[in-house]
């Protein structure tokens, strides 16, 4: 009796591990299962957003040396007409006789070519009035006083409009002199245009 006493309870404990084991099986491995499928998935959703962060982050710096480099060209540029325009303003300012400062078509005159007359009620319209042609590009075809420009690179262009002159009669007296000064210019594909007004008291 005692064998077979001892044989069931062998079955019994046998039946109690295989339980337990199953039941480690069933419920323990497929938990395990699921939190590395969670965990892949969890490192593409990662890696997916360093990628966007990565391509947001170099279409940036690309804008960002686009605007760079429109920057410098727009300086350059500015600066290229602006010095077209004050050299227009300081050779009318430099000079010394009356006959410098009126609108000369040609000559030994030294503003021969540079001033072109225009009056002052059409001031508004001078723009207009220095493109010839109408297609907002400023060549020889237009005012030839663009072209003159005492850089050797010629990279602007400059003229001045003499709107006319107010004072006494008198030749010997004092008088104002009104003009506007242009500036343009071209260079590294971009285009600028200054313009500035001046009295001169002469």
């Amino acid at each position: 009796m005692k064998s077979m006493r001892g044989f069931r309870l062998i079955i019994f404990q046998q039946r109690r591990r295989m339980k337990f084991c199953q039941g480690k099986f069933f419920t323990m491995y497929p938990l395990l299962g699921n939190d590395k499928g969670i965990a892949i998935v969890a490192a593409l959703l990662v890696l997916m957003l360093l990628s966007v962060i990565a391509v947001t982050f170099t279409d940036t710096t690309v804008t960002e040396k686009t605007i760079v480099r429109s920057e410098a060209v727009f300086e350059r540029v500015f600066f290229k007409a602006e010095s077209g325009a004050m050299e227009g303003v300081q050779k009318v300012m430099n000079e010394t006789s009356h006959n410098e400062l009126l609108p000369a078509l040609g000559g030994a005159v030294n503003n021969a070519g540079l001033l072109v007359s225009v009056e002052r009620a059409d001031k508004e319209n001078n723009v207009a009035m220095t493109d010839a042609t109408g297609d907002s590009k400023f060549t020889d075809a237009d005012i030839p006083a663009w072209d003159p420009s005492e850089a050797d690179t010629k990279t602007y262009r400059r003229v001045v409009l003499a709107e006319g002159s107010y004072g006494s009669l008198k030749v010997t007296d004092p008088r104002d002199y009104y003009y506007t000064a242009f500036g343009y210019s071209d260079a590294d594909n971009g285009s600028a245009m200054i313009k500035i007004g001046f009295v001169k008291h002469f």
